[in-house]
């Protein structure tokens, strides 16, 4: 989908796109632990990589559109591996709350993704900042 702003929501939203965006439930939901010991050696290879190489990186968990905060065991077992590198935005807030950051249930739009580089490159965000209702203007 091309990014064009200012277009009406009915040239960007038509009726079969509205219907990707279902209804969710109104209380925090988790996701499913993930990280098994294949995915955990393999985490650990890639922080090892990194290492050797001084790579400068950041971990981020994006806003999804299903509000699913990162289950609890799979962010801890993620901070013990990369600690302040890694920034989480996922779960219910101000962007899965509208589905205009979305182009569709899978996809957030790219002011999203330009908003949330800020957050991490300028203002060094590991959530959405607090009292944060809107984007900033860029």
């Amino acid at each position: 989908m091309i990014e064009v702003k200012n277009l009406p929501d009915s040239l960007i939203y038509n009726d079969t796109r509205l219907a990707m965006f279902y209804q969710r439930p109104n209380y925090q939901v988790y996701g499913q632990k993930v990280i098994d010991t294949t995915a955990l050696r393999m985490l650990t290879e890639i922080k090892e990589i990194f290492e050797a190489n001084n790579t400068d990186y950041k971990v981020i968990i994006n806003p999804t559109y299903n509000q699913k905060k990162l289950s609890l065991d799979d962010r801890q077992i993620i901070e013990s591996l990369f600690g302040d590198r890694l920034y989480d935005y996922s779960g219910i807030n101000f962007i899965t709350q509208n589905y205009h950051n979305y182009s569709d249930n899978l996809h957030f739009r790219k002011h999203v993704a330009r908003q949330i580089l800020k957050w991490i490159y300028e203002d060094n965000a590991h959530t959405i900042p607090e009292g944060q209702t809107d984007f900033d203007k860029f």
